[in-house]
Parts: structure tokens; C-alpha cells; sequence
């Protein structure tokens, strides 16, 4: 259905853009239509050092973003996937134009004359698969020293800001959820089509490994933290999920070494565990003078700690002691598992990338709202209107808010399926109903009317309250789509 939204959207783009040619907004109204047939855009957010381009390398699964504190790192910074590598600077005064870059790892972006105040962001070209379905956004951090980056990275994020970067959705990080996450996770929600949903916004609890001092068992204990944030109502409201994550793992993960796979299995294989001395601490695994410098140099433990981190080279020596004949593709895997990467991976496929439609036909309706709001032109304003009133995805996510925010009085496994039709809306309908990908069309048909026979009798009793009623009817709706979807 989303798609749906998505192509009505561009009629009304289209139509806007006729509008609008030969006037100063011109060029905006193209962009918003332009931008409905790009990729969906994410952006990465929080706080200074809570690892944002870090996680970046990671989903793009090789070291690209700069991670130290660089010039470039104060710069919003858009990756998206091209078949030609390039880096373009976008100045808030003058024309786009291509920058030199050299790369030793990390991409290092030579910005000549130019400041980063001046730039409004820098747009960087990678051919990779993993870009494909997104393009990824790298943001300074907030609650910076520097409060011009922090209101930069806030004035980007917020589509109400004079200057949006028209992102699609977020993912944020933090290390825990303080006042000014929630602050900057409501100022990114749109305020003209609904109400901070939590649809377009993903919560990383980042550096994960560190919750637990670095203990075999810390993302565990992440794990339980990230559980106990995601059922506290005030932040419900506002995000998809909380995931845990080990960034630094993740990075090293997916940009395994084979040289540091062998060094990491000569470590394993001479008896180092986890509860080993020389893994005691970071300063125990760097110095010198250990009884395995003959296996493994002091200089080589600390570029592999620099890289890894103390809880992943713990946790390395326990798994290749348990599998010593692993590959490196192998232990990469298992890293990438351990860190949070993977399952965060499949959060981002399923929240995002699968309901990319949607997503992109809100921020359009957003911008063209605001657009038509201080430029009117005849009958635009009121077909927005009409879009979004008959729009049943964004009647879905209205509910699934206050489903969120408990504002319907339904049973505990009657909540848990409505959270999970609306959670998933743009995925298959197999997937909404919690059947496996391959099953059969008709057990997905005789699991779809049997809920829709149950939620129409709910609608239909004269005890049931008005809220229950309205996410009733909104229900239905759903799995008469979901059905006719599957008929087709």
C-alpha cells in the first residue's frame, strides 16, 4: 500500500512543480519531487564520541567515514551509492563542486580554502551494494562544545527548520536516553501529517560492550537495558525500537583482516581466554613483557584492541578456542552477530528499506505542506489535505501511536497483534501475520479472515469503547488490504 501513497504522492509532486515553474520556489518543488525517486534517506544522530560514523562503516560494511575528530566530521555528510567515486562540497553560497579526497582507511577529504561553516553539507559517491536501498547520512554531533554543530546537526533533522535536510528516517544513538535525546528525537518527528510517531526512528544503545565493563556476557546486560527502554512509554512514542550495538566491533567485523584473523587464532591457540591475564585490562593487553610477545608482539595486541576493543578480542579468543578450525569469513560472521550489527541490519531491512514508500511520500507531504503554506497556490494546500486524510498508512501509524501510548483499552495479546499488523505495515502480508516467508498463500488467506472476522466482532459488540472501535475499523481496513494484496 505504501507504494500506493507513494505514487499519489508524486501526482500531487508533479502537479506542484507545474505550479510552481518560472517562481523563487521552483527549484524546491523539483527537489521535492525529485527526491521520491532516490533511495530512502537515513540519517545517523546523537551525541558527540557515541560512535555515529563508526556504525556508519559498519552497515556500509568498510571503513569510509572518517572516525576521528577531522575537519570533515563537522560537516552533515551524505554516502549514497554511485557507479563513479567522487566527493562533492555543497556550499551554502556558490554552485555543488568536486573536492579532492585521498583514502588511508578512513576517506580524508582535502577541503582546500573552504570551512566547514561554509558548507552546507558534502556528498559523497561510493559504488557499493550496500547503498543500493538507502543512502546513509552522517551528522555532527549534538550537544557538542561547538553550539553552531549542534544546532546545524538540529536545524538538518527537524522538518519544521528553515533549512531541513529531508531525511526519511533516523537512526539514533546514545549511550543512555537523557532529556536531550528525547528533546532531539520529537524535534525530528513531522509535526503537520501526525503526532511524534515512532515509524521513521530507530534508537541505537551504542558502544554496548562498555554497559558491561567489557564482560563475555556485556551485550547481554545491554540487552536488558535496551528491553527496559523500549516499554517506558515516553520513549514508545517516539522510537521503532532499541537496539543494542558494539560499534567499534561491528566496524571491525565487516572489514575483518585475514592478517588479523591469524594473529587473533595464534593468540587462541596459545591458551589465551578471556579471564587471561594479559586480557585483563586495555593496559595489560598493550604492554610489553608478556608471556606471549613471542606469539603475538605488544604492538600487534594494541592495534588489535584499538581495532576490536577489549570486549571483541575476549570474546574472539573464547570463540576460536570453541572452533579452531574456523574461517576468517567465519569469525567475521560471528562478530557481526555478537555486536548487535546483524540483528540491527535486519531491524533497518524490515522498519525502513521495506516501507521506503512510505516513508519518502511523508517527508514529500511534509515539504510540500510548508511549501504551500508560505507560497499558496490555488487548490495545492487542500489536496494535501485530502492525500493525507484518505491515506490509510498514515491512518496505521496514527494508531499504532496510540497504541503506544496506551490510549486503547485492549487485552494484552489483542495489543500485541494490533503492534504487529501496524509495526509491519509495508511488508508482505505473511510477515505482518508472523508466518514464515514461504508459507502457503492459503494458510496466510485463512490466518487473515479468521483476525478479520475476530476484530470485526470486537467493532460490531455495543461494550466496546469508541478507541477500541476506531483501531477496530483502522484493523480491518489493514487485513481487507492485506487480502486483496494477496488476491492479486
Amino acid at each position: 500500500m505504501s507504494n500506493s501513497l507513494l505514487a499519489r504522492t508524486a501526482s500531487v509532486a508533479d502537479r506542484a512543480v507545474a505550479a510552481y515553474a518560472g517562481s523563487p520556489v521552483e527549484a524546491a518543488s523539483v527537489e521535492i519531487r525529485r527526491r521520491l525517486d532516490l533511495p530512502v534517506q537515513v540519517a545517523i544522530a546523537g551525541k558527540v564520541k557515541v560512535g555515529k560514523s563508526t556504525l556508519l562503516n559498519a552497515l556500509v560494511g568498510e571503513e569510509l567515514a572518517p572516525t576521528n575528530a577531522s575537519e570533515c566530521t563537522r560537516i552533515v555528510t551524505w554516502y549514497r551509492r554511485a557507479e563513479v567515486t567522487q566527493v562533492t562540497a555543497v556550499p551554502y553560497q556558490g554552485s555543488p563542486h568536486p573536492v579532492a579526497f585521498s583514502r588511508n582507511g578512513a576517506l580524508d577529504v582535502e577541503l582546500g580554502a573552504e570551512s566547514a561553516e561554509s558548507l552546507r553539507w558534502l556528498m559523497v559517491d561510493w559504488p557499493t551494494e550496500r547503498l543500493r536501498a538507502m543512502t546513509l547520512v552522517d551528522t555532527p554531533g549534538i550537544a557538542s562544545l561547538s553550539t553552531d554543530l549542534s544546532q546545524r546537526t538540529t536545524a538538518f533533522l527537524d522538518p519544521t527548520s528553515e533549512d531541513p535536510g529531508t531525511v526519511d528516517a533516523v537512526i539514533y544513538l546514545m549511550r543512555h536516553m537523557h532529556t536531550a535525546d528525547v528533546r532531539l528525537l520529537e524535534s525530528f518527528h513531522d509535526h503537520d501529517l501526525a503526532q511524534p510517531n515512532p515509524v521513521n526512528c530507530i534508537a541505537v544503545l551504542s558502544r554496548a560492550d562498555e554497559i558491561g565493563v567489557c564482560r563475555l556476557d556485556a551485550m547481554k546486560s545491554a540487552h536488558a537495558i535496551a528491553d527496559r527502554y523500549i516499554v517506558q512509554p515516553s520513549i514508545r512514542r517516539l522510537v521503532q525500537d532499541v537496539v543494542p550495538v558494539a560499534g567499534l566491533l561491528a566496524q571491525a567485523a565487516v572489514s575483518l583482516r585475514e592478517e588479523e584473523f591469524r594473529f587473533l587464532r595464534s593468540m587462541a591457540q596459545a591458551g589465551v581466554r578471556s579471564n587471561s591475564p594479559v586480557l585483563g585490562s586495555v593496559q595489560e593487553l598493550s604492554a610489553a613483557d608478556t608471556e606471549i610477545d613471542d606469539v603475538v608482539s605488544a604492538s600487534v595486541r594494541r592495534a588489535l584492541v584499538e581495532r576490536f576493543g577489549l570486549f571483541g578480542v575476549r570474546w574472539a579468543m573464547e570463540w576460536l578456542s570453541r572452533a579452531p578450525e574456523a574461517t576468517a569469513t567465519e569469525l567475521a560472521e560471528a562478530l557481526a552477530k555478537v555486536s548487535g550489527l546483524t540483528h540491527l541490519r535486519e531491524i533497518v531491512m524490515q522498519q525502513i528499506a521495506a516501507r521506503s514508500g512510505l516513508l519518502k511520500a511523508r517527508s514529500a507531504m511534509t515539504a510540500l505542506t510548508r511549501l504551500a503554506a508560505t507560497n499558496p497556490v490555488n487548490g495545492l494546500s487542500e489536496e494535501l489535505e485530502a492525500l493525507a486524510a484518505g491515506a490509510h498508512e498514515l491512518a496505521e501509524l496514527r494508531m499504532l501511536n496510540a497504541l503506544r501510548l496506551g490510549a486503547v483499552p485492549l487485552k494484552d495479546d489483542q495489543l500485541a497483534e494490533a503492534e504487529q499488523i501496524l509495526e509491519r505495515s509495508g511488508q508482505a502480508a505473511a510477515a505482518r501475520i508472523g508466518l514464515p516467508p514461504d508459507a502457503e498463500v492459503g494458510e496466510v488467506r485463512r490466518k487473515l479472515l479468521a483476525s478479520l472476522e475476530t476484530w470485526q466482532k470486537r467493532a460490531e459488540n455495543p461494550l466496546s469503547k469508541q478507541a477500541v472501535v476506531d483501531a477496530c475499523r483502522v484493523l480491518i481496513r489493514s487485513y481487507e488490504g492485506m487480502l486483496t494484496d494477496l488476491a492479486g
